[in-house]
């Protein structure tokens, strides 16, 4: 598909080399349909030209990087979020949509709002919310990430996904890992995440035993969570992994 990156943070050169350094690592070629655009206004100021920047390039996705100064520098009030999120709707139209990739970021490392800069006005704006998370480990070139999904308007929240990226000799590699057994995001996982891995490593298991494993978490929310989720079921001696 075809890309317009709108970049209010970088230039030009840093956004083609971290592309490039991308595609090497996935062994693809480095002629990708990103059209850069740099931009130094917010969205709503300069909509029309951005308008015409899809039409041109004929976008399938938008990504903005980033949301603070797409919005003019104020990212919780709710006008300036009203008039960046009424122009970047502008960009589709009744015939042909156009998908959005918005980058924004948490104001505190330990802010557990599940949505960018702790407002909910961003949690509401958007139909559909991921968080990235990492450790915060220095002199290191490989780190490990999980993407949790908070957010959705329509659907079903999707299971978090992990990612090892190592970066070196001009590339950078990205390769899965499973976020919900890694130590340092366990014990973040959703509840229904963390009981599918003892169930997964144990086999039966009732619901008091759960408790009893997890230690952090009261027996009706795990029984709630076990009567809701699909993937589990019961048989006389507790509950298991179902087979879809």
């Amino acid at each position: 598909k075809n890309v317009l990156y709108l970049d209010w943070e970088a230039d030009p050169a840093e956004s083609k080399h971290r592309a490039s350094m991308i595609a090497r690592g996935m062994r693809i070629s480095e002629d990708i349909n990103i059209h850069y655009r740099f931009c130094t206004v917010p969205l709503a100021l300069d909509v029309e030209s951005i308008q015409n920047a899809v039409s041109d390039t004929e976008a399938d996705l938008v990504i903005i990087d980033s949301a603070v100064p797409a919005c003019g520098g104020n990212a919780i009030d709710p006008l300036g979020v009203t008039a960046f999120s009424n122009a970047l709707r502008s960009l589709s139209t009744s015939d042909r949509q156009v998908a959005s990739l918005i980058i924004g970021h948490t104001t505190k490392i330990e802010d557990k709002s599940g949505g960018p800069f702790g407002s909910v006005v961003w949690r509401n704006f958007a139909r559909t919310v991921w968080e990235f998370r990492s450790p915060d480990v220095p002199n290191t070139d490989e780190i490990d990430v999980v993407l949790i999904h908070q957010k959705i308007n329509l659907g079903k929240l999707l299971a978090p996904i992990g990612f090892r990226i190592t970066w070196g000799a001009g590339e950078v590699k990205i390769n899965e890992l499973d976020a919900r057994r890694h130590p340092s995001f366990s014990a973040e996982m959703p509840l229904g995440e963390r009981i599918s891995v003892l169930l997964e490593d144990t086999g039966v298991m009732s619901p008091e035993q759960i408790e009893t494993s997890l230690g952090n978490v009261s027996l009706q929310e795990i029984t709630q969570t076990l009567d809701a989720d699909i993937r589990f079921s019961q048989n006389g001696r507790g509950y298991e992994i179902h087979s879809l």
